[in-house]
Formats: structure tokens, sequence, C-alpha cells
């Protein structure tokens, strides 16, 4: 990695899974391999070799990527990327709850849905 400037470096985190990450985003989207490669103006393989983990993509293509499949970096690299948009609905629609009502709603939630490590 010489000579690339701090804000084009590459991913190379394997715990990230950036390969899974691309296609469950590139799919989710409805975008194939080929069109998501003409939208960023590369081969028709680019992001087949990406998601097969031929070569690693940089942060500024994983900024694009995010772009094309109209997602935040926050979702692509969130811990929990396959629910964090469900879960940051959830957590916008809460908000919207006035805070007496949320203890309901979280009372009817614990009994509808028990915590797995509660004991019945």
């Amino acid at each position: 990695m010489e000579n690339k400037n701090e804000i084009d470096f590459e991913i190379e985190n394997e715990e990230l899974n950036v390969p899974a990450r691309i296609a469950f985003f590139r799919n989710l989207a409805g975008l194939s391999g080929p069109k998501l490669s003409a939208k960023l103006g590369k081969s028709k393989l680019y992001i087949n070799k990406l998601e097969s983990n031929e070569f690693k993509p940089s942060y500024l293509q994983i900024c694009r990527i995010c772009d094309e499949c109209g997602i935040t970096l926050a979702e692509f690299f969130a811990d929990d990327y396959q629910n964090y948009r469900t879960n940051m609905k959830l957590f916008q629609l809460i908000q919207n709850i006035p805070i007496a009502e949320r203890e309901k709603l979280i009372d009817l939630l614990s009994v509808a849905f028990p915590p797995k490590d509660s004991k019945k």
C-alpha cells in the first residue's frame, strides 16, 4: 500500500468480511454485480472480484459502493449490518412515543418476546 494517501487506504480487516457486506448491500439494493460495476465506471467483473476477495477495495471505493447502494458508511460497517437498518427504523419510531407509553411498550414486548437469557 505504498504511495497511498490516508483517505484511499485499502480495507483489509478480515473480521469485517467486506466481500460479504458488499454482496449483501448490493443484493438489498437490487443491483447485479455487472450493473453496480457499471455504475462505478468499472469493468463488468469488478464487483465479482471484490466479492470473491480477489482484491481489496479502498476506502473511497467503499464510499462509492455505499452511495450506489443507498446506504451510509455507518450501515456498511455496523457490527450487526444485516439488521442495522431495521434497528434504526425501530429506534426512530420509539423516539416518537411518549416516555410513559414506551414503558408500556417495553412491558408488552417483554411478555410477547421474552429475552433469550430469561428463565421461565
